[in-house]
């Protein structure tokens, strides 16, 4: 129920959240660290913002409980946008790199924000209106009856408080969920540099081999060339 000056307000806070992020990225491609772990970083300060506010879901909230995860947001998208924009245009020539932000361009601007934003829209609409047809199976006579002289809407009112609070804890839930998912996929993806030996430890540990054998990590350290068959 903020007006429309203080939620502006609220969104300035994304703008020291983007200087830690952008500072962070500078640091992170100084030392020449993976790039792995900052795009890791970068969805799990996105997770960690979404859990904060599932857990602050209430009729009255603080201004101040919105600070941090604003703050976490604004980190997130910078450090996002920096880590993806260099992995996409890292090897490519000036015309390359042209075509390629053209096309990253138009799903940061269109498909992006027009595709989630009606799916959360839809799932908002769907959850909120669900919930109350659960919520208003639980009001027995004796409520209705209390009802009749004239608070029937402060009844539909708090149903329809209640509805949307459950509504936004699930959209949060399944975002949470899928962020996770999402860190899983990142972490065992091949192509996204990162150290070979964590990848042939992850390799062991899912199929349970004991020994690795000519592995790249194997070859890297004995010197094997790469085209040297591998055993596992």
């Amino acid at each position: 129920k903020y007006n429309a000056q203080t939620n502006m307000k609220l969104n300035l806070l994304m703008i020291p959240g983007s200087i830690v992020g952008g500072i962070l990225s500078g640091f992170w491609f100084k030392r020449k660290l993976p790039m792995k772990g900052l795009i890791i970083i970068g969805f799990s300060t996105y997770i960690i913002a979404y859990a904060i506010s599932y857990l602050t879901v209430a009729p009255v909230v603080e201004i101040s409980v919105i600070f941090v995860p604003t703050i976490l947001k604004g980190a997130g998208l910078c450090i996002l946008y920096i880590a993806a924009t260099v992995y996409l245009c890292e090897h490519l020539d000036v015309m390359e790199m042209l075509t390629a932000s053209t096309i990253f361009i138009m799903f940061r601007s269109f498909i992006g924000p027009a595709l989630f934003s009606s799916i959360t829209t839809w799932m908002m609409y769907k959850l909120q209106w669900q919930t109350v047809g659960n919520l208003a199976s639980h009001i027995d006579a004796a409520d209705f009856m209390s009802q009749l002289s004239g608070g029937g809407m402060a009844l539909y009112g708090r149903v329809q408080m209640q509805a949307i609070m459950i509504a936004v804890k699930k959209v949060y839930g399944f975002a949470i969920v899928g962020g996770l998912m999402t860190i899983l996929y990142i972490v065992l993806h091949r192509r996204i540099a990162a150290p070979s030996h964590y990848v042939t430890i992850i390799r062991r540990r899912i199929k349970g081999t004991k020994r690795f054998v000519n592995t790249p990590f194997h070859k890297k350290k004995k010197g094997i060339a790469e085209t040297a068959p591998t055993a596992i």
